[in-house]
Parts: C-alpha cells; sequence; structure tokens
C-alpha cells in the first residue's frame, strides 16, 4: 500500500515538475508507463550514448521507494533532467539547461567564455543538494576509469536524470560530451535498482 502511495506521488511531481527540457503538455503525453524499477543492464542501455572512455563515469540508483521520493522532491524544485558542471579549479558551478542550445553553450565554456552561463548561488546549493543526495541515498550500479588520465581535467558534471524522459530528452543532453576536459560524469537515475534474476 505504502509503495502505491509512494508512486502516485511521484508521479504526480513528475507531471509538475517536467518544465526543464520540455513543455509539460508534452511530456504528461510523452510519457507512458514510466518505469521506477529497473536492473542495471536496462538503465545502461539508456545511459551508454553518454559514457566515454576519457572521463570517469558513476551511474546511481535509489536503494528504495522512501529516497526515491526524496530525489523526485529535489528534481521538481527545477525540472527535469537537472545539468550541472563545477569547474575544479575555480570551485564555480553552473547549471545548463538543455532547452537552451546546448550544443552552443559547451563551445562558449570551451573557449571560456561563461557570460551566458552565469554562476548563481541558489543553483549552487541546488548543485551540493544533489550531490548531498547521490552520496547518502543512492547506490553506485556502474563505474568506469579512464583508460588514459590525464592531469589536466577541468570539469565534474552531475545529471539528474530519468530513463522515463525518453531518448528525445536524452539526445539533449549528450552535446555535454563535447565539453573539455571533463574529470567525472556522475549521472543520478531517478529509479530503483534492482537485481536482475538469472534464468
Amino acid at each position: 500500500m505504502r509503495k502505491n502511495v509512494l508512486v502516485i506521488l511521484i508521479l504526480a511531481t513528475l507531471i509538475l515538475g517536467v518544465t526543464s527540457c520540455q513543455p509539460i503538455l508534452k511530456a504528461v503525453t510523452g510519457i507512458r508507463n514510466p518505469k521506477f524499477e529497473m536492473t542495471q543492464v536496462e538503465r545502461m542501455e539508456y545511459y551508454q550514448p553518454l559514457i566515454a572512455e576519457n572521463y570517469e563515469t558513476k551511474i546511481t540508483a535509489f536503494a528504495n521507494w522512501e529516497d526515491l521520493q526524496k530525489g523526485f522532491n529535489i528534481a521538481n524544485a527545477s525540472g527535469y533532467p537537472n545539468l550541472f558542471i563545477k569547474n575544479l579549479e575555480t570551485q564555480k558551478i553552473y547549471r545548463l539547461d538543455c532547452y537552451e542550445d546546448l550544443e552552443e553553450n559547451i563551445e562558449e565554456i570551451n573557449q571560456q567564455d561563461y557570460s551566458y552561463v552565469e554562476e548563481k548561488q541558489e543553483e549552487t546549493e541546488y548543485f551540493y543538494k544533489i550531490d548531498s543526495l547521490s552520496s547518502n541515498s543512492t547506490e553506485v550500479v556502474y563505474h568506469n576509469l579512464p583508460i588514459q588520465p590525464t592531469k589536466e581535467k577541468t570539469w565534474d558534471v552531475i545529471i539528474l536524470s530519468g530513463t522515463f524522459l525518453g531518448k528525445k530528452l536524452r539526445k539533449r543532453t549528450l552535446p555535454i560530451k563535447n565539453l573539455e576536459n571533463i574529470s567525472s560524469l556522475k549521472i543520478i537515475d531517478l529509479s530503483i535498482n534492482i537485481i536482475s534474476e538469472k534464468s
């Protein structure tokens, strides 16, 4: 019974919170039968295009429904997906909006032009909430290290997303791979990890 109530709350949060990358109406009509429990294999199939050999990648998921609800409560503050980059040299944090021209924004950042992506205190606080959520309420379901680590790494990237958003929204986040000198990419998936049953 408690699980059903949490699923209803999550769906309500999802419908009201999907504003970052597509209109609410499209989100409501485009998301059918969202799946909140999945195996590592299913999750990896969705996030594979974001994984690269030149930076560390971690994918985390939630262990239970209560923690997943916390994830949706935090995500609901600014829509889905949430995409943040942290400059490891300056410690400045920027939120990128995949509804805007993310590819162009990445090109500007690569040229050290930050005029379009101002650092804002509220977004810095939001970044640390998401990072804390990842550390305290999720479990690592995938982790790889770069094949050839280099010394000059500038950026940590955090994406708070869900496979239920579909491939169109995932495609909007893919230009993040063009960011130069990524040290790590952490994906916090809004789902519960389940162990696949061996046949």
